[in-house]
C-alpha cells in the first residue's frame, strides 16, 4: 500500500510512515503546541515576526531570548535586503498587529505580553530601503537596534 516499509509506534498505535494518519498525528502535535503558545503569547507570536523576517524561530522561546536573537550576529533576515523597494519591504510583513506608513519609514508593531515591539524601516528619497530598526519599550538593557541586512544583489545588463 505504501512505498515505506517503516511501521512508527506512539501512544499504543501504529502508524506507516507517509500514512495521512501519520501526518495527521503530527499536524495536530503542531496546533497543540501553538495553542500552549497562546497562552504566552495572547497576540503575537515569535514564529509570526520571525517568519515575515524570513527566520526559523520556534515560539517555545522566551521574549528576552527571543530579542537576544534577534539582536545577535547570527540574526540575518532573508526576506529583507538594503536597497529594495518600499512596496517589496512593505509586502514581506503579513503578520503586525499595527502597520502606520510615513514618508520616509514605516512601523511596524507586534504585540507582546511584555510590551510592543515595533520594526520601523527607514527609506531613503528614491523609496530604497537603507535600515531597519528593533525598538522595543520595556525596560530591560535591550532598547532598540538594528537588524543586520544583507545587500541587495546587483544584475549586469549589457
Amino acid at each position: 500500500m505504501f512505498p515505506f516499509s517503516l511501521l512508527f509506534r506512539y501512544a499504543g498505535r501504529e502508524f506507516w510512515v507517509g500514512s495521512p494518519s501519520f501526518a495527521g498525528m503530527f499536524q495536530f502535535q503542531k496546533s497543540l503546541l501553538r495553542l500552549l503558545s497562546r497562552f504566552r503569547y495572547p497576540a503575537s507570536l515569535p514564529e509570526e515576526v520571525a517568519s515575515d523576517l524570513g527566520l526559523f524561530i520556534p515560539n517555545t522561546i522566551s521574549f528576552k531570548d527571543f530579542m537576544s536573537f534577534l539582536r545577535s550576529n547570527h540574526c540575518c533576515p532573508t526576506t529583507l535586503k538594503r536597497g529594495m523597494d518600499r512596496f517589496d519591504a512593505e509586502r514581506v510583513f503579513s503578520s503586525p498587529l499595527k502597520k502606520e506608513i510615513f514618508s520616509s519609514r514605516t512601523l511596524l508593531s507586534y504585540y507582546f505580553a511584555k510590551g510592543w515591539l515595533v520594526i520601523t524601516l527607514f527609506f531613503d528619497e528614491g523609496g530604497q530601503l537603507t535600515r531597519a530598526q528593533v525598538q522595543c519599550p520595556m525596560p530591560t538593557e535591550i532598547e532598540g537596534f538594528d537588524l543586520h541586512l544583507l545587500e541587495k544583489e546587483c544584475t549586469l545588463q549589457l
